[in-house]
């Protein structure tokens, strides 16, 4: 049988054969109800032993590609940067990069291998329609619609499948920077601590202590955006050169990377370094700290890749529960910083240094007539991204919103009544909120845009918080010690292998559900008697087993001074 590949929404359906759509995201629920022959590629993007294989060959691949981006960026700048320090520029863009485009190549070769294709309808782009300004466009290309049709249609070129151009696409998708820099009336030309802390994961308060704690001279340091450039009069073509691969997809991957790197690293690099040495950040300091800062903003990698040539030393603070899974990156971040403070995880490594959950510091959590339950909800993007933890595309959001729906129909009606569902649905997706509003209209829904405070702040006036995935939210009122309950699924619930034991204890205490049915039916028979529950002897025990190796409690962040005067003055 011969099949006609539907992998973009403007490809036409054939009726001479069937159907080969290359994924439910691409229609969404548009599709079940037209009379059409239709075959959906089913399971490929939630195997769980096919994403381990595609994650080890990125490990395999990953460095090859930073050398070879390193030789050319250096060339093209004029620098003599080593791997290390491009590495932590291009680290965010160039990791999540190829694993989705290598998801991509392989589903094509997959398809390729099994299925008879007719000649497919190819839809053409113009690459410069992709070029990326900064890092932060990262995911606006990749969760793009245009950006999925183009590089799968580079792919289909490259592995040589036969087709037709179809259809000529002309849509920029990537826009210049109309952020404008923040002008302050109140500044300091130059601010020359020895330590210089940058967009940490630490209460505004504690920020400010932990200042005052390394005799910082002052906190108020300029923001930076990439507007208002000066422009390079003597821009020229990247025209990169890599060195010979037998491995296709490197060879393929390089070639594209040259493509929609973004300016910043290339174009506008020496014009950001020219504009950072304006701002009043430290010129000399020993120890640069960040909890995000080195993931988008191009400013500051560009600055601390050059201090880290001065013997400057990088520690990075953990955020959320990094590092509790194998596909964090917080192992590539482990390779360009010198340190990685964490939450209370250990490591066998000698970077990191395990801390406490710094979201928290000497919060209590005090029941003030608490009554309900609050259940937390996350719209996932439903075109697959990057391999994570979470739910990472259509397949693997039906089987989150089943969950959570199988779940809900087994409580007590009784207790839907005092149930709230918060849904955060940052990009407009209303996809699991949708179906849950539909078919449960006795359950309060609050809808959020954005994040406000923290997410323990809310266990005040609720008996009990259910996570539905392994999110900051569950390791922060574990280490607290408030109840909350973990209700996932197997497909989607990853931890590393030395971590297992830690959360074994937790799934043998009943604080994790796999079981959405066995977990309504606890809650029907607990809630009314949940603190007698979670305070019972032998669960505490498994609480703390888990949290003094995962996620440590603290009042005290002389502690956090301490450790980054070791590393600074060491």
């Amino acid at each position: 049988m011969n099949y006609n590949l539907v992998y973009s929404k403007k490809n036409r359906f054939l009726n001479n054969c069937k159907n080969l759509i290359i994924g439910r995201w691409l229609f969404r629920d548009t599709l079940e109800n037209k009379n059409l022959n239709i075959e959906y590629i089913n399971g490929y993007w939630t195997d769980k032993k096919k994403l381990s294989r595609r994650f080890k060959y990125f490990n395999k691949i990953y460095s090859k590609v930073i050398r070879e981006l390193s030789t050319n960026l250096n060339r093209y700048n004029q620098k003599k940067l080593s791997s290390i320090q491009w590495e932590l520029i291009l680290y965010f863009f160039v990791h999540q990069y190829i694993l989705i485009a290598y998801d991509r190549w392989n589903l094509i070769k997959s398809i390729k291998k099994k299925y008879k294709l007719k000649p497919i309808q190819l839809i053409c782009y113009n690459s410069k329609n992709f070029l990326c300004e900064k890092t932060e466009n990262i995911r606006n290309l990749v969760l793009s619609h245009e950006w999925n049709d183009w590089i799968l249609s580079e792919i289909i070129k490259e592995q040589k499948i036969k087709y037709y151009n179809y259809k000529y696409v002309k849509k920029k998708i990537i826009k210049k920077d109309k952020e404008k820099d923040i002008k302050k009336f109140f500044r300091f030309k130059n601010i020359n601590n020895d330590i210089f802390l940058k967009n940490l994961e630490l209460p505004r308060y504690h920020k400010v202590k932990l200042s005052l704690l390394l005799n910082q001279s002052n906190i108020f340091y300029d923001n930076v955006t990439l507007s208002n450039l000066e422009e390079n009069k003597t821009r020229k073509k990247r025209g990169f050169r890599f060195s010979k691969t037998k491995d296709k997809f490197v060879s393929f991957i390089l070639r594209n990377l040259e493509m929609v790197l973004p300016k910043s690293y290339i174009e506008n690099f020496s014009a950001i370094e020219r504009k950072v040495e304006k701002l009043n950040w430290p010129k000399n300091p020993k120890l640069i700290l960040t909890s995000y800062s080195h993931y988008l903003d191009d400013p500051f990698k560009i600055y601390t890749a050059n201090k880290i040539s001065k013997k400057t030393k990088l520690a990075i603070l953990q955020h959320g529960n990094q590092g509790h899974h194998d596909f964090c990156g917080s192992y590539l971040e482990k390779r360009f910083c010198d340190n990685y403070i964490t939450w209370g995880n250990h490591s066998s490594d000698k970077k990191t240094i395990p801390l406490f959950v710094t979201t928290n510091i000497g919060k209590k959590v005090t029941k003030r007539e608490a009554s309900g339950i609050l259940i937390k909800l996350t719209e996932f993007h439903l075109i697959p991204w990057k391999i994570t933890h979470a739910p990472r595309d259509m397949e693997s959001v039906i089987k989150y919103k089943e969950n959570i729906s199988f779940f809900l129909q087994s409580l007590n009606k009784s207790i839907r009544k005092i149930t709230t569902i918060k849904s955060f649905d940052f990009a407009n997706l209303n996809f699991v909120t949708k179906h849950i509003k539909h078919n449960f209209k006795d359950i309060e829904i609050n809808e959020l845009k954005k994040l406000t405070g923290r997410g323990f702040e809310e266990a005040h006036n609720k008996k009990l918080i259910i996570e539905t995935f392994n999110s900051t939210g569950f390791i922060e009122l574990l280490s607290m010690n408030s109840p909350v309950i973990l209700l996932t699924s197997k497909p989607l619930f990853h931890v590393k292998k030395k971590y297992k034991k830690y959360y074994d204890e937790l799934i043998k205490n009943e604080i994790i559900f796999f079981d959405p049915e066995k977990a309504g039916k606890f809650i029907n028979l607990n809630l009314t008697k949940i603190n007698e529950w979670w305070f019972e002897k032998k669960r505490q025990k498994s609480i703390k087993y888990f949290c003094d190796h995962m996620c440590k409690y603290d009042d005290n962040i002389n502690n956090l001074s301490t450790i980054l005067k070791k590393i600074a003055y060491k």
